[in-house]
């Protein structure tokens, strides 16, 4: 009943407001707790944000800490919004991690440094450090550090002292770090569905109401029903 094609999803603040009040429900990616909590957190506006998001939700950013005791995940929120500043304390770093405020939180940036810092050729950097990474093998990674400092003593970009720092950080990334193009393909879907919540929720509520159960719980479809009465829709019971 909606005259509506998907060419018609454009940027819109609305929608961009529904992800900084945390309305995500039902919306891929961004509806868990952890979704919802970081959210509100980094308040997106923008698909890079968005992408950024969906990275940051995972275990490698989640689980590995800063300096100043904050997860990745925190300080990304904080240096993005301005609560913290933006630091490289290994300057070499900076043309790699720039675009994410100093933070290493995608697959291509510790495929960027093993090649620009510590001399890898493409081959190496992708079996070496995207593949251990992407598939959580800690052994793979942490078989190649002694390598991973002399490439960087060899470039000389950064001190020995600062490549074992470096290393320590893409260890961290064992745990899971997404690539950006998954991150990004995320980003478009969910802006999609949060665009279509934001102008057609009736819609929006009907069809995830509507749509097989498969993973959803009692929790899920009440927490969607509750939702849905922000957006002034009644949801009758069966």
């Amino acid at each position: 009943l909606v005259n509506f094609s998907i060419n018609d999803i454009k940027d819109c603040p609305a929608v961009w407001d529904l992800f900084s009040k945390a309305l995500v429900g039902g919306i891929f990616q961004c509806e868990s707790s952890h979704g919802m909590r970081w959210s509100k957190e980094l308040k997106p506006t923008c698909l890079e944000d968005l992408s950024a998001l969906a990275s940051i939700l995972r275990p490698g950013c989640l689980q590995s800490f800063c300096e100043n005791g904050s997860s990745v995940t925190k300080e990304f929120c904080d240096r993005k919004n301005g609560k913290s500043p933006v630091e490289y304390p290994i300057k070499a770093l900076e043309p790699i991690l720039k675009a994410t405020y100093g933070l290493s939180i995608y697959q291509e940036s510790s495929i960027r440094i093993g090649i620009e810092i510590a001399g890898f050729s493409l081959s190496e950097a992708d079996t070496y450090l995207r593949k251990a990474i992407g598939k959580k093998n800690a052994e793979l990674l942490f078989s190649i550090e002694e390598k991973f400092v002399a490439g960087c003593e060899k470039v000389g970009k950064v001190t020995k002292e600062e490549a074992k720092i470096i290393f320590d950080n893409i260890k961290a990334s064992a745990r899971y770090n997404f690539n950006a193009s998954h991150s990004f393909g995320y980003a478009v879907r969910s802006y999609a569905e949060a665009f279509l919540k934001t102008h057609f929720p009736l819609c929006f509520y009907t069809s995830k109401l509507k749509s097989p159960r498969g993973n959803k719980t009692h929790e899920d479809i009440n927490d969607l029903i509750y939702e849905a009465k922000l957006f002034n829709i009644e949801a009758k019971l069966p």
